[in-house]
């Protein structure tokens, strides 16, 4: 209860401090109560990286986790049986490998930080891919529906 009733008290007064603080300019950042930690100088507050660290960190944790997650519902979509148990192992082993390769590799850093190369990937995996997938799926159905008339 303690705890509970003391974490809100915080989140209060820092709510209270960034309103008062930053107004407006608050929405505009993606960290503000790092913003409000600099701009105030409150020095409990700049002790916060460590916390900020922690959040990316469980974040980057997450989304890794619902890739490998993503990759094991494409696979059994599309081989229309249960994934086996190696196939997620694989896909986050390689996610892993092409991390380290793309850290360790000044070339690869040029080729996966290029803002054109970025905008092509997203588009063939958040557009392209999907159309396709969408597509098989309609002349797949299409296909069934002929044969059940028959």
């Amino acid at each position: 209860s303690l705890w509970s009733v003391g974490t809100a008290a915080f989140v209060s007064a820092l709510l209270l401090l960034l309103a008062g603080c930053l107004g407006r300019y608050a929405a505009t950042q993606n960290f503000p109560v790092y913003v409000l930690a600099s701009i105030t100088e409150v020095r409990s507050l700049q002790r916060l990286d460590a916390v900020f660290i922690g959040v990316w960190m469980m974040g980057v944790v997450t989304k890794l986790a619902c890739d490998v997650y993503a990759c094991r519902v494409c696979f059994s979509s599309l081989t229309r049986k249960k994934e086996p148990r190696w196939a997620s192992f694989g896909a986050a082993l390689l996610m892993l490998g092409t991390a380290f390769f793309a850290v360790r590799s000044f070339s690869m850093q040029k080729v996966a930080l290029n803002t054109s190369i970025l905008f092509l990937t997203t588009l063939f995996t958040g557009f392209l891919l999907p159309a396709l997938v969408l597509l098989a799926d309609w002349l797949k159905n299409r296909r069934k529906e002929g044969k059940d008339s028959e």
